[in-house]
């Protein structure tokens, strides 16, 4: 019998960025679904993420702070880029937030299937790549357990009846 991963966690990465005056930008790994694994990979738990980087510098940063934590990082051929969102504070501290957000992951094979999956927040909603996220979760139900984190993000996500 082949081995099972311990968790698959299917969502996006992004890339936090802190703008400040007077300040060069600063970039945080981030993303529900990758913190989540990050999480669970530090707690000594076997934490795949099924994912979407871009070849880029941010796309770098995220994957090396994951693969650091133990996360073993699977992604599409896709080469968007890497998923992003600012944050500009004025001088009185007043946050305003851009987002450079596309989810377009693709299928990813698994050569071995989970105990558990985990998804949610924007990977599951946000079209082309929500489709993906729907079709593997369909796809290992029976097998594994299944959870989700709806993280909602109200101005990515489109009207609220949706």
């Amino acid at each position: 019998m082949l081995d099972r991963l311990d968790l698959l966690v299917i969502g996006e990465c992004v890339a936090d960025i802190v703008r400040l005056p007077g300040a060069a930008d600063q970039v945080h790994p981030g993303g529900s679904p990758a913190n989540v694994a990050y999480g669970l990979a530090r707690l000594g738990h076997g934490a795949t993420l099924l994912t979407q980087l871009g070849p880029d510098g941010n796309g770098r940063l995220i994957r090396d702070h994951l693969t650091g934590a133990g996360v073993e990082v699977r992604t599409d051929d896709a080469t968007a880029p890497t998923p992003s969102a600012a944050v500009t504070l004025d001088g009185a501290g007043r946050a305003a937030y851009t987002f450079e957000i596309g989810w377009t992951l693709g299928p990813v094979s698994l050569d071995r299937p989970p105990h558990h999956v985990h998804t949610g927040s924007i990977a599951a909603v946000m079209e082309p790549g929500a489709a993906t996220v729907l079709g593997a979760v369909e796809s290992l139900r029976t097998a594994a357990t299944v959870s989700y984190d709806p993280n909602v993000r109200p101005e990515l996500m489109g009207d609220h009846a949706s």
